[in-house]
């Protein structure tokens, strides 16, 4: 049970990933992808020590980054061990309470939408020819929409369904997983909406040797014809 939520945690931690590695100018490799997963599985699993919920990435912080254009993890340290503290001093705590929620709303409203702003630049970047994808994408958005719209569509459930499906994250995960193996992934089901093109064969030599042979000739008669031009003058 657990690992089915792992899976839609992971899907949410890369897409962070990617989202600030667009937003840094930093191209994110599959490398930087398994140590960011490998780090979000040791802490899921330190969690589970001191019966904590599982780790997940959160995403309001890639919106942070672009409003604030902090880009150093040193900064991110810090406000780690201030969080840290605060949760093991309520004194502390107690002065996030203070804040107005004008503010935290102002604040919040811009950073989902720099989320937002991130999300339709990464789609912006998906090639949606000669494949699915616009499908994919379609598939994904709705119904991943679906919880949000209709909150009680799943009210008849059974209790360890509505679990699952109470998110849109986890309903858009699954959904964009098994629409692209379908409509991408499986040969029987690929659509070409075009017919390749075959790249056009070099020229040979013996066709290059014959274009150079033809400009030059033509070039020839043009000297030629200035040349002759002057003396007709004359002798008219």
């Amino acid at each position: 049970l657990l690992s089915m939520v792992m899976v839609v945690v992971m899907v949410e931690t890369m897409s962070s990933m990617m989202a600030t590695g667009d937003i840094v100018g930093k191209k994110v490799d599959a490398k930087m992808l398994r140590n960011g997963l490998n780090t979000c599985g040791i802490a899921t699993t330190i969690c589970g020590f001191f019966n904590l919920f599982p780790y997940a990435a959160f995403a309001q912080n890639v919106g942070l980054i672009g409003l604030t254009g902090v880009r150093s993890r040193f900064v991110v340290s810090v406000s780690g061990i201030i969080l840290i503290l605060m949760g093991v001093f309520s004194r502390m705590a107690a002065l996030v309470v203070l804040i107005p929620k004008p503010i935290l709303g102002g604040a919040g409203i811009v950073m989902f939408g720099m989320v937002a702003v991130s999300g339709i630049r990464t789609l912006g970047q998906v090639n949606y020819r000669n494949n699915n994808n616009g499908m994919v994408v379609a598939l994904t958005l709705g119904l991943g929409m679906m919880p949000v719209l209709v909150p009680n569509l799943f009210t008849q459930f059974p209790p360890m369904v509505q679990l699952f499906l109470h998110s849109g994250i986890t309903i858009g995960t699954l959904t964009a997983i098994v629409a692209n193996l379908t409509l991408n992934g499986s040969v029987p089901f690929r659509v070409n909406h075009e017919t390749p093109v075959p790249d056009p064969a070099p020229p040979s030599s013996a066709a290059r040797n014959m274009a150079v042979r033809t400009v030059r000739m033509w070039l020839l008669l043009r000297k030629v014809q200035k040349e002759r031009q002057p003396e007709e003058a004359q002798e008219g």
